[in-house]
Formats: C-alpha cells, structure tokens, sequence
C-alpha cells in the first residue's frame, strides 16, 4: 500500500513535536534562571556594563562575565586565546597591561538563538599603549553569550581592525 507524502510528512511532523516535548522529570526554568522577557536589552544592558568595567580597568567583573572556557582573539591579531584558570587571565592580563582603553559599543545588534545570543557591533574609541602609541577605531566585534544561570556570560569574542573594501 502507497502512503501519500502528506500523511508521511504529517507523522514525520507529529513525531518530531512529541521529541522535542519536555518529559515529566525535566525541571521547569525558575523565575530566576529563565530568560527575561526583555531578552535583547537584557543583554544590550551587559555588554555595555562589561565596557564599562573593562575600560575602568575592572578585571575581575569582566573575568566573572566570562564562562569558564572563555575564547578571544583581542585586538592585536594575534592568536587565539583560551582562558581556562586565573593562570591564563593572568598572562593575558600581563600582556595588554597598562594599556588605557576607552571603547563603547556602537551600533550594536543582537540575534538570540535560544539561551545563545550572537553580538555584533563596531568598538568605538581608542586604547593607548604604555609606549603612547595610539590605536582608534572603529574596530569590527562579534561575540557570543549564553544565557547561563540567570545571568548572560560572554563564552566568545573576535575583535578586527575595520579595513576599507579594495579599490576596484
């Protein structure tokens, strides 16, 4: 027997909701843990309180914004940094250090993709370099964070020079 393609599609459909149903031992989101409903300001709101903290030279509270496998590529283009143990945050703290920075998110956007959001926006300002040199932007960033216990953590960041397209 021959079954239509609409009927298989509609159990395909069928099954697949009844899989994605939570189960009776899953824990419902607390109040304090769910995601709050003004998500996207939410997060808009942390991003610009972790400037903040990073231009003031607030390590710690940036450091506590991070997961706890935090991944960076930082403005020097150099390589890919891993921050696992207050051994990594030191040594990348040792090389960016008496570096004074003062960057702010410009015209940010936020795609949330369940508890995951991607942050994309242009770091506005300049860091100057214990030698005097200056750097200015604007400068490209993308970052990612989770929705993580009832607080948003940034689990990566890329930062890039903004470069003009080639002349054709």
């Amino acid at each position: 027997m021959k079954v239509p393609a609409a009927a298989t599609a509609l159990c395909v459909f069928v099954i697949a909701v009844a899989a994605c149903a939570p189960t009776a031992d899953q824990e419902p989101a607390t109040d304090e843990t769910a995601l709050p409903e003004a998500d996207v300001q939410s997060l808009e709101a942390t991003i610009n309180a972790h400037w903040e903290a990073f231009n003031a030279g607030d390590r710690q509270t940036t450091a506590d914004q991070h997961l706890p496998r935090f991944t960076l590529f930082t403005m020097d283009e150099g390589p890919l940094w891993v921050l696992e143990s207050e051994e990594d945050y030191a040594a990348i703290e040792e090389a960016f250090a008496d570096a004074q920075y003062n960057w702010r998110p410009g015209d940010l956007t936020v795609d949330l993709y369940g508890d995951v959001a991607v942050a994309a926006f242009y770091a506005e300002g300049s860091v100057t370099w214990p030698d005097g040199r200056v750097v200015e932007g604007p400068r490209r960033v993308t970052a990612v964070w989770i929705w993580d216990g009832g607080e948003w953590k940034e689990a990566h960041h890329h930062d890039s020079p903004l470069v003009s397209a080639p002349a054709e």
